[in-house]
């Protein structure tokens, strides 16, 4: 359950960040180490499991 919601919780920031990297070009980097973190955290969670 906890795998699920954090996908969801990288879909939803990975596309409203690049959704709004437009205007705010402060908030772009942020959003893509978020997702960066998110993925390693996840890929590490996964292999823990195993």
């Amino acid at each position: 359950m906890v795998v699920v919601l954090l996908v969801l919780l990288l879909i939803f920031s990975f596309g409203w960040g690049f959704g709004y990297m437009g205007g705010m070009m402060f908030f772009g980097p942020v959003f893509m180490i978020l997702v960066l973190v998110l993925i390693v955290w996840l890929i590490v969670s996964l292999t823990q499991q195993r």
